[in-house]
């Protein structure tokens, strides 16, 4: 069966933007933690032992994908089932006062969820058009750094500044 999809709204400009993904080397660099069917933790071995980075990957079975929506019944697919994938790397920054020489941790941790639907028509170029949707969250109107959204979600600023 042959499809055209569309996302029904104004597709937005493209700007040279800043996202950078970091090349990990998962095969020299982590090691298995844990696995189970549909989820593996990963641990760093380059970072040190009291803090140790980690990656989770997650895929689960959605049983209803429309469930939380308020898509018309008309509209939706007779098959319902999605995927549920989960990204998740937790890491501890060390700091160190250099006046004092005190040490202190933070620990960061982020996460991506991601509701796919289950059928023909969804393809991996479509699921990288709806992440860069995402990504573009990161940054204000027509910015190509992310400096100015993240600053001011960290400062509370939920409101992009176009519609504050």
């Amino acid at each position: 069966m042959a499809y055209t999809t569309s996302w029904g709204f104004t597709p937005a400009s493209e700007l040279a933007r800043q996202i950078k993904p970091a090349n990990l080397a998962f095969g020299t660099d982590f090691a298995k933690t844990s696995y189970k069917p549909g989820e593996a933790i990963l641990s760093n071995l380059t970072s040190p032992l009291d803090r140790v980075e980690t990656y989770r990957f997650a895929v689960s079975q959605v049983a209803n994908v429309y469930t939380g929506t308020k898509l018309d019944p008309s509209s939706q697919s007779q098959n319902k089932r999605g995927t549920a994938v989960l990204l998740q790397v937790r890491s501890d920054l060390g700091v160190t006062d250099t006046d004092t020489n005190s040490k202190i941790i933070l620990p960061f941790e982020a996460h991506l969820v991601m509701r796919i639907p289950q059928h023909e028509a969804v393809t991996v170029d479509l699921v990288k058009a709806f992440l860069d949707r995402l990504y573009g969250g990161l940054y204000e109107d027509g910015s190509t750094t992310m400096n100015g959204r993240i600053t001011a979600l960290l400062h509370g600023s939920v409101l992009p500044q176009s519609l504050s």
